[in-house]
């Protein structure tokens, strides 16, 4: 919690709808992130949370809506505003027939990092899976396909980090790495994180907002500074107990 001071809006999102077939899985929502803050979103299962981060990674396109990065919209900017983004999803966007490395290695030609070995030892450092990045994916465990692709996910220093779920899966060890990782990019590079979760003890203590959907509309936000936890599960059991009715 309690983030660095903040400067202008990085992330300006306006109306931003979408549906699968006759199921409407964004209804109109708008909020902005700003440079140095992390944001998690709560809500239960199809509530739109894992929509959201795919539509602003560019994953799946919007129906209507504005998205805007420093005031300029998505569309203007093409590719360029991809590689300010890392993303983190249910899937691993890990190849399993290759190595560890050599999906990093993979992914550091797409972001065209050069020299790509001292950044992907680099990474890997981070995460604490120096010793395994030489096996085989498929060979790997849950925890460790994880944390390699929390890796990835940062290869190219992005600006803004979008991550579903990213606790899931992880040990205490692994779980500290994680924290040090977004709370870095907050404090070294004055980036932002958007992270979907269902753990309210790591949203608490990650966050400087919370965000809550519900059925696809953002219901409130609340920051979290001189919130006690107590009071961020009160506001939560308010948040469930108006969704049910």
């Amino acid at each position: 919690m309690g983030g660095i001071s903040r400067i202008n809006t990085l992330l300006e999102i306006n109306s931003l709808s979408k549906s699968y077939s006759k199921n409407l899985a964004l209804d109109c929502v708008n909020f902005e992130l700003n440079p140095g803050e992390i944001v998690s979103i709560l809500g239960d299962n199809g509530a739109g949370k894992t929509t959201l981060l795919k539509l602003l990674a560019g994953v799946i396109k919007k129906d209507s809506g504005d998205v805007k990065y420093n005031g300029i919209q998505f569309e203007k900017l093409g590719q360029s505003v991809r590689g300010k983004i890392g993303f983190l999803m249910h899937d691993s966007m890990m190849y399993n027939g290759m190595t560890a490395f050599e999906n990093l290695q993979f992914y550091a030609r797409i972001y065209n990092i050069s020299p790509f070995k001292d950044r992907i030892n680099e990474v890997v450092d981070m995460m604490g899976v120096e010793a395994i990045k030489n096996i085989q994916i498929s060979k790997m465990s849950h925890g460790q396909k994880k944390r390699f692709s929390i890796a990835r996910s940062i290869l190219h220093n992005p600006e803004i980090l979008l991550m579903d779920e990213p606790e899931t899966g992880l040990d205490s060890e692994g779980l500290i790495r994680l924290k040090k990782i977004i709370y870095g990019i907050r404090d070294e590079e004055f980036g932002t994180s958007l992270i979907a979760t269902h753990n309210l003890d790591f949203a608490y203590t990650i966050s400087d907002k919370i965000m809550f959907l519900s059925k696809g509309r953002l219901i409130r936000i609340n920051s979290t500074d001189s919130m006690s936890l107590d009071r961020f599960k009160e506001i939560y059991s308010d948040f469930l107990n108006q969704v049910v009715e």
